[in-house]
């Protein structure tokens, strides 16, 4: 056996310094050649710079001291800047021009057949001519391989396959594999050995390389690590030096790669409210479990497993499935400044990342076909290869990307980089520097859009973020068509600059509701519209649209939409909305059934959608008979609203939904008492964790703002019967509402500043109707000394400039409902300083009633349709008749009341 081996081992030996020799001869006919024609010498110089090597070695090349072995990239640059020099064939001397005629030169490519490599013409799956099959300068065997590589049976992805198993062959068969075998210093000489002739670029990026890796703690390197770092960067420069002709696609360097969990869990609930934590849960996993079904069955199982909220599984509200948000940086090679892509899903982080990619680059049409890791060490910083293959499934072209780092994530990012720039150097032409500006651009406007919506989840209704979204992306669009570019650029970024320019649109519509302007609101909803994606396509920026509108016609007294509050059989029902985010989910414009995953924007929309009928349904039912439907579907829109809010990591949304669970528990009465006051404690536990300990008083009034509103309303309606026992629920009812008024007009929250003015009301004729029933004169002192207290604590002269003072920071932002609004409270306020020293709380009251009642009426007075007469909502005739957000009386309480209105 031991014989054997050292027989076949001599036998590779000789055979290798056999095609040795062959390859020596073959190189020195090519250089005796090319010397004796004279195209070498004259006023042709710098020959050296072409080839990477000094003039001296290149003399004793020319003179067979020295071993020459040049590669294609070489090959090229010799003839484009020696042989060519710059010039067409006709420029060229009678002189030179004879000696190419002479060796069959016409051209680059039949330069590169005469030093035997393959035409740059001819493509893969092109067959070769037998003029070149006849050609001596090849390998016999490399030569052999290509033509059958050059077959046109054999596909380009089959070809992408076949590369990779020569390229692993290769490497484990012939390079050594031991550890450490190199220094720093090491490898540099390695280079200088083994690729001598190589471009000074290439020894440039190698020695940059490895000094960047040596920072990182890694100063060891194997010879595979240096082989496949090399050939990566010859690679690379050569398919640079090839586009720099053409002045296209400047270089893009992936820097970094953040992933960040958005999604939130209610942990904390399980010892301290496990009832709220598994209604939460309950609610939201039947939706979600419901959608990922009709996405992909297999994705529900761990969902439909674990439904038991006693389960192990169970005790996270994120134990399903949490998103991740990918947060690319790279820096561009004209740019010092870094850009930032983003993109959040609940896909695998390697998908999540190449989306955000995509979503930066803008490139429309490819598709990851083929992705190949491998490692070229065993130690944990060993560097890795990345090769990628993407496939235009327009052309159904197929191209490569190669990328060899210690980062493994940021390799895949950068081969896929590689490979998107060969794609866009046979799509963009002459537009780089366009091309690099937009992209910026783009990236920039996103940033500006996600912080837009940060500010405005956290509360800071400030529309400059968006219009500023807006202005940049009609800036960049007529730039685009100005300059001619947009057929260049179109396909990579037409559809991200809309579906930007409509989240803008439609984030500006939220602030504009919030903020109870009406003409704002409808106009950005109009140029959603116009562009008819609620007609043609039920995408996410759809359903937010869809969303928007209905509270758009709720608020703006949109007769057909609310007559006789049939929420349920309009044509744009719940379960009209409910019914079309199934359909999106399930259709091939989500994503591959086969690779599904929600996305940021689809959790939103979903959430947005349930939890405003949710806020319709509480604000609308007011029979006993619409007791089911405010706690068994109000109720539940809430919490799988809340849930939804949670996978985006928008805790004060959360809170939000949370706190309107809590009204519509109100409303059912004292019966379900402990679970209005479960649900509200918890969103007061929830937003006490966002309130930052630099928060002053105002800021945290601000931010507790709604759960003051739904605990006023808690002790306004679930204590009512044990008044007479504990006063003190009033006087808390009080507080909350002053405290939620306080803090809605920081906000230029109307809805919110509306329901405390009436809570305030509603409170006050309650003490009134408590008192009177009595006729305890004394009692009836006491609590008009407590609520003069009150409101002369929180309503007072210092509160109102505070008020005056941020109302005129926002240069008018808060349009006529809030200036009025102030004015109502100034009113109030001089009122309850002037000379009187007790209130009489029947007039104030009263006051405080219009004030809620103008709100609404400003809300419908402000729409495009209405003529010169004022209308009134019929939130107002609610109002009037006490029965808007009313206790909703079960069906014993409304028999009990008839009889007694019958004696």
């Amino acid at each position: 056996m031991t014989n054997d081996n050292s027989d076949d081992q001599n036998k590779k030996s000789q055979h290798e310094n056999e095609e040795k020799d062959k390859e020596k001869k073959r190189w020195k006919i090519f250089w005796d050649k090319l010397n004796e024609s004279g195209l070498l010498s004259g006023k042709t110089r710098n020959i050296e710079v072409c080839l990477g090597i000094t003039k001296g070695k290149f003399k004793e090349i020319l003179s067979g001291k020295r071993e020459f072995f040049p590669t294609r990239y070489q090959i090229i640059n010799l003839y484009t800047n020696i042989i060519h020099s710059n010039r067409t064939p006709s420029q060229l001397s009678e002189e030179k021009k004879a000696k190419l005629k002479e060796l069959n030169i016409e051209d680059l490519d039949s330069f590169l057949r005469f030093a035997g490599f393959m035409p740059e013409k001819k493509e893969k799956n092109e067959p070769r001519t037998s003029e070149e099959d006849q050609s001596k300068n090849y390998n016999d065997r490399v030569h052999r391989i290509a033509c059958r590589l050059s077959s046109k049976w054999i596909s380009d992805e089959n070809f992408w396959q076949i590369e990779e198993a020569i390229i692993n062959e290769i490497q484990k068969n012939h390079l050594k594999t031991k550890e450490n075998d190199f220094s720093i210093l090491g490898a540099e000489t390695w280079l200088k050995e083994n690729f001598d002739e190589s471009h000074t670029q290439i020894q440039e990026k190698f020695k940059s390389s490895l000094e960047r890796y040596a920072s990182l703690g890694k100063s060891k390197f194997n010879e595979i690590e240096l082989f496949e770092l090399a050939q990566s960067i010859l690679e690379n420069l050569w398919f640079k030096q090839k586009q720099e002709k053409t002045g296209l696609l400047p270089s893009i360097r992936i820097v970094n790669v953040d992933f960040q969990s958005l999604t939130k869990s209610l942990e904390f609930l399980r010892e301290k409210n496990s009832v709220v934590f598994q209604q939460i849960q309950n609610s939201g996993r039947q939706v979600e479990s419901k959608i990922i079904k009709s996405g992909n069955q297999e994705n529900s199982k761990n969902i439909t497993e674990s439904s038991d909220p006693n389960s192990e599984e169970s005790t996270k509200i994120s134990t399903s499935i949490s998103l991740t948000e990918a947060t690319i940086t790279c820096r561009l090679e004209t740019s010092e400044t870094e850009v930032k892509w983003r993109y959040s899903s609940t896909a695998s982080h390697i998908e999540t990342m190449l989306e955000a990619l995509h979503h930066g680059l803008g490139y429309p049409s490819l598709k990851l076909s083929g992705l190949s890791v491998r490692s070229l060490g065993k130690k944990a910083n060993s560097l890795a290869r990345v090769s990628v293959s993407l496939t235009d499934e327009k052309s159904e072209k197929i191209y490569y990307g190669l990328w060899v780092d210690q980062n493994t994530i940021t390799a895949i990012l950068q081969a896929v980089v590689v490979a998107v720039k060969h794609w866009l150097s046979d799509t963009m032409q002459n537009s780089s520097s366009k091309y690099q500006e937009i992209c910026t651009l783009l990236a920039q406007i996103f940033e500006d859009l996600n912080e837009g919506r940060k500010a405005l989840n956290d509360y800071n209704f400030d529309s400059e973020y968006f219009k500023k979204v807006i202005k940049k992306i009609e800036e960049v669009t007529l730039q685009l068509n100005r300059e001619n570019l947009y057929d260049y650029l179109n396909n990579c970024y037409k559809d991200r600059l809309e579906y930007h320019k409509h989240m803008a649109e439609l984030m500006l519509s939220r602030s504009a509701h919030i903020k109870g302007d009406m003409t704002e609101a409808r106009n950005n909803l109009d140029f959603v519209k116009a562009h008819k994606r609620i007609d043609n396509q039920y995408d996410p920026i759809s359903i937010l649209y869809a969303s928007e509108e209905i509270i758009y016609k709720f608020f703006s007294e949109d007769k057909d939409f609310l007559k006789d509050y049939q929420l349920r059989n309009n044509d744009k029902s719940f379960k009209f909305y409910q019914t079309k985010i199934e359909e999106y989910i399930s259709s091939e414009k989500s994503t591959s059934k086969e690779n599904f995953f929600f996305d940021f924007d689809l959790y939103l929309c979903i959430s947005e959608i349930y939890g405003n009928f949710g806020r319709l349904e509480l604000y609308f039912w007011k029979t006993s008979e619409d007791r089911k439907y405010l706690e068994e579907e109000a109720i539940n829109n809430f919490l799988v609203a809340a849930y939804f809010s949670l996978k985006i990591g928008n805790m004060q949304r959360v809170a939000h939904w949370l706190t309107h669970v809590s009204r519509a528990y109100s409303r059912l009465g004292a019966d379900k008492a402990e679970d209005a006051k479960n649900y509200v404690n918890v969103a007061g536990e929830i937003v006490e964790q966002l309130i930052s300990p630099k928060y002053n008083v105002t800021e945290r009034t601000w931010r507790q703002a709604e759960y003051y509103l739904a605990l006023g309303e808690y002790y306004l309606h679930c204590n009512d019967k044990q008044i007479k026992a504990k006063d003190s629920n009033i006087e808390l009812s009080i507080e909350n509402f002053c405290l939620a008024l306080k803090g809605a007009m920081i906000l230029s929250f109307c809805r919110l500043i509306a329901d405390s003015l009436y809570g305030i009301y509603r409170s006050i004729k309650l003490i009134d109707k408590m008192v009177n029933k009595q006729k305890n004169e004394e009692k009836k002192s006491k609590m008009e000394k407590m609520f003069n207290t009150i409101i002369k604590r929180h309503l007072n002269k210092e509160y109102l400039a505070e008020i005056t003072d941020l109302l005129g920071k926002t240069n008018n932002g808060h349009k006529d409902i809030l200036e009025n609004n102030k004015n109502l409270l100034s009113e109030i306020v001089f009122y309850i300083h002037s000379d009187s020293q007790q209130i009489n709380w029947l007039k104030i009251s009263s006051e405080f009633k219009e004030g809620a009642k103008y709100v609404w009426r400003t809300l419908a007075n402000q729409r495009k349709e209405q003529d010169s007469l004022e209308v009134k909502h019929p939130i107002e005739v609610e109002i009037d008749e006490d029965s808007f957000l009313a206790k909703l009386p079960s069906s014993t309480e409304q028999t009990g009341q008839s009889q007694d209105m019958q004696k």
